[in-house]
């Protein structure tokens, strides 16, 4: 199955925690972007096959987005 386990391995390249009274955000200690973040952590054919729409349209298709700013 493709990405299985995904939020463990998205886990591994957000480190830093910053908690609020509503929720918490995860960050990289270091400038990510969404492109290199999910590069990192496709590992079968299947996986990287998905890739090729936005990557964001990736993540939204899974999670729900809430604008910060």
């Amino acid at each position: 199955m493709a990405w299985e386990n995904i939020e463990e391995k998205l886990k591994q390249a957000l480190t830093v925690e910053v908690s609020f009274p509503d929720g918490t955000i995860w960050l990289a200690e270091r400038q990510l972007s969404i492109d290199d973040w999910l590069e990192g952590i496709a590992k079968a054919d299947e996986e990287w096959r998905e890739l090729e729409i936005p990557r964001i349209r990736f993540l939204q298709n899974r999670w729900p987005i809430d604008e910060l700013v």
